[in-house]
């Protein structure tokens, strides 16, 4: 009995350590806040921080009990948290309950290599009232555009450094300012890349970043949403933070879900009567633009 629970012990142990090792080979080779600033409370209020055992990511406020997030990080036990920049914070308040995860159906990423239509919805069991704390975010209308140079906004909980190469997971809601780049160039930065570790590059994804290096999203920001802002003011949902290789390195970009290519599918998945209040200035007095509820029908 003392050997098994011995055997049993080292077993545990060495899944920790192996986990441990293939976390830190995502942080600087595979996944994407570096070089970002410290969120206040109710400055991002559309975010979402959702843990999934020794894991996190993120997601968007869409609608009062929908959350837009990355296929690729969805689990049925994953916990929600909305409203809050702290995640001691978080981890001591009640999660919410999903009743339903909708993954895009062809999504289809075995090897880690796939990501094209990384995209998924969750649909809270009860709505969620809105206030300064949380707020919703726009979808992509049709004069909204992803222009070469316009300046986006990433939020999240990922990793984060503190100079001279060191990367922890952050406590505080994150963000950074970080342009669209031209898409050919995002295909250039990915030659380097050996073939059996470079995941594929379609038209529903886009890349944001700078070719100098130091400002990107990161492992634990996945999910998460990267907005742009319309003339107007309007905060809306372009791109979900999906892949990328070395963490804000030079030469390097963050690729994202083009959210625009689905604003079909997300509004046949929100089925009855949908509460959406897009908020337009990023501040603590927001003005609203109402929308009136719609009916939809669950699509493919």
């Amino acid at each position: 009995i003392v050997l098994k629970r011995l055997m049993l012990f080292i077993e545990t142990y060495l899944l920790k350590v192996v986990w441990l090792l293939f976390l830190h080979y995502f942080v600087y080779f595979i996944f994407r806040i570096i070089g970002g600033n410290d969120a206040a409370e109710h400055t991002i209020p559309w975010q979402a921080f959702i843990n999934v055992g020794y894991s996190r990511g993120g997601g968007m406020i869409i609608a009062d009990r929908w959350i837009l997030t990355a296929a690729h990080m969805v689990v049925i036990n994953g916990q929600i948290y909305l409203g809050l920049a702290d995640v001691p914070q978080i981890l001591e308040t009640p999660s919410l309950n999903a009743t339903a995860v909708h993954v895009h159906r062809q999504y289809n990423n075995p090897n880690g290599l796939n990501y094209d239509h990384d995209i998924a919805l969750i649909k809270l069991k009860d709505p969620v009232t809105f206030k300064a704390a949380i707020m919703p975010l726009c979808l992509p209308s049709k004069n909204d555009t992803y222009d070469t140079g316009m300046m986006g906004l990433v939020s999240g909980f990922g990793i984060t450094d503190k100079g001279n190469y060191l990367r922890f997971l952050t406590n505080k809601l994150k963000y950074v300012h970080i342009p669209v780049v031209e898409q050919q160039r995002c295909s250039n930065s990915l030659r380097g890349t050996p073939r059996t570790k470079k995941p594929i590059l379609t038209d529903n994804m886009f890349c944001a970043g700078t070719p100098e290096g130091g400002k990107d999203s990161c492992i634990g920001d996945d999910g998460s949403g990267f907005t742009l802002q319309s003339e107007n003011g309007r905060f809306w949902a372009a791109g979900i933070v999906s892949w990328g290789f070395r963490c804000g390195q030079k030469g390097t970009y963050g690729f994202y879900t083009k959210v625009a290519n689905y604003v079909d599918w997300i509004n046949k998945i929100m089925v009855g009567k949908v509460i959406v209040k897009c908020n337009v200035k990023m501040d603590n007095k927001s003005v609203f633009l109402s929308k009136q509820p719609v009916e939809t029908q669950k699509s493919n």
